[in-house]
């Protein structure tokens, strides 16, 4: 079963009207709530959206026991694994698994094959990680030679970053502790944005046919962290929730290349500019969805 999104989250714990205006766009309204949203996004942060996670939460079990209903989960994902998979393939399966908090924790969330085992190569876990994502446990994105449209056309096989399907279970394998996600704003910032770049990659994985991509320019230091497909335009997404919100790459990318449109992630409130909108993380799933309906 696919984790809740943010929004159907709200609505599961009772919050229907920001649900709502969050699904509408009503960005002034929720302007108006954003210190609130953002804590109710820390909440998500931890509990995740998976069903069983949301439904303790509902029914006002401690969050240190929705952890434990995590780790559960957890063990019963990689169990019914072992049970189907070929003997030779489910040590490979639980090494992919089990790096993938490390992988996307580095400053570069290339994944790296070399973090499963010296010498590792990657036809060596080519079945494993396709057992994964047909378990539908976890998710891939592919980089892309050039950002522009389609950028099907542009995919490169070889390069990717590998994700959970649930910011909740990854807070789970880190042994992120409550107080550290629900009480301060630092919980984006640490491990190099994992748990963010992961709330990102979980939310738009929410809009259905959604291509999502990102983009490292060769030989330089622009990278964005995600590309997507809106209305045929190839549209960067850059998240930068820290003290530094200067977004340097997006701004030399739109410098090269000339989009449409540009979006910033944030913690702060939504602000629409001529190229580039800042749009807070709680609302990307949102306006992109919205975006596509323009």
């Amino acid at each position: 079963m696919h984790p809740m999104c943010f929004t159907e989250f709200l609505k599961a714990i009772g919050e229907d009207p920001l649900s709502s205006s969050l699904r509408a766009g009503e960005w002034q309204i929720t302007n108006t709530l954003h210190e609130k949203i953002n804590r109710l996004l820390r909440l998500y942060l931890y509990v995740g959206g998976i069903p069983e996670a949301v439904q303790a939460y509902c029914d006002q079990v401690p969050l240190h026991e929705i952890r434990t209903i995590q780790n559960e989960i957890l063990t019963t994902y990689i169990n019914d694994l072992s049970k189907h998979a070929p003997k030779e393939q489910v040590i490979r399966i639980t090494q992919v698994f089990q790096s993938i908090p490390a992988q996307i924790a580095k400053e570069n969330k290339k994944f790296v094959f070399g973090l499963l085992k010296n010498g590792a190569r990657a036809k060596e876990f080519e079945i494993a990680i396709q057992w994964l994502l047909d378990a539908g446990i976890v998710h891939k994105v592919c980089q892309v030679s050039k950002p522009q449209a389609p950028l099907s056309f542009y995919e490169e096989y070889d390069a990717f970053k590998l994700f959970l399907l649930d910011c909740g279970l990854l807070g789970a394998m880190n042994a992120t502790d409550a107080s550290e996600v629900t009480l301060t704003e630092k919980v984006f910032e640490e491990y190099n944005g994992a748990l963010t770049e992961q709330l990102v990659l979980q939310e738009l994985k929410c809009i259905p046919d959604l291509p999502v991509y990102y983009y490292t320019k060769p030989n330089a230091k622009q990278k964005i962290d995600f590309m997507i497909m809106v209305n045929n335009q190839a549209i960067p997404v850059e998240a930068k929730v820290g003290e530094n919100l200067q977004a340097k790459s997006l701004k030399q990318y739109i410098l090269e290349n000339n989009p449409t449109k540009a979006i910033k992630i944030s913690l702060m409130p939504f602000k629409s500019n001529e190229i580039i909108d800042n749009v807070p993380l709680y609302a990307i799933a949102n306006y992109v969805r919205l975006m596509g309906k323009q």
